[in-house]
């Protein structure tokens, strides 16, 4: 791995994606970037961003843990939406850790525990089925993968990106005021 690989971000930054430091993460590039990364790999019915779905999830979990809700998957902005089958891979060790590397970072940076809470992952899994009654074809609900997860009472809005990243922006703004 090169440790001096780096992307270039909506701001301007230029980030390491093997060694990010607190001060490469801003909210800013976390909402440009995830408002335009389409869920499951754009397979979707319609285009439904990280963004729409990371202000969902910080509205399920209890309020204490809204803030990782709503940044569950920013380390996305940076590396990626890389789908789970291939995500749990034991060849991508080398991407766990860079999203590890990326999660400390933002954690440190929005003052969040260093770890997310259950309930995020709980919520998570969650609206993952509800996503994918409502926006995909030939959905097996009753799949192994998706096993003791619920489908919520939410109707996604599946926002086009400029209004997915208002959306996160607004929500940010309500939870980090």
């Amino acid at each position: 791995m090169d440790p001096k690989a780096y992307i270039g971000t909506f701001t301007g930054r230029k980030v390491t994606v093997f060694n990010p430091k607190p001060s490469d993460i801003v909210i800013e590039d976390i909402a440009a970037s995830l408002s335009k990364v389409c869920r499951f790999t754009g397979h979707c019915s319609r285009f439904y961003s990280v963004a729409e779905h990371s202000v969902y999830v910080s509205r399920i979990v209890p309020p204490e843990d809204a803030k990782w809700g709503l940044l569950h998957d920013a380390t996305e902005a940076y590396l990626g939406d890389l789908v789970r089958p291939i995500k749990r891979q034991p060849e991508m060790a080398f991407y766990r850790t860079a999203e590890n590397n990326f999660q400390k970072c933002i954690a440190q940076v929005f003052g969040l525990t260093p770890e997310i809470p259950d309930s995020v992952i709980k919520a998570d899994n969650n609206l993952l089925l509800t996503e994918l009654v409502q926006l995909m074809k030939n959905v097996d609900i009753k799949n192994p993968s998706v096993a003791g997860y619920e489908i919520l009472d939410i109707n996604l809005m599946t926002l086009p990106p400029y209004e997915a990243e208002q959306f996160f922006l607004d929500r940010y703004a309500e939870l980090f005021a």
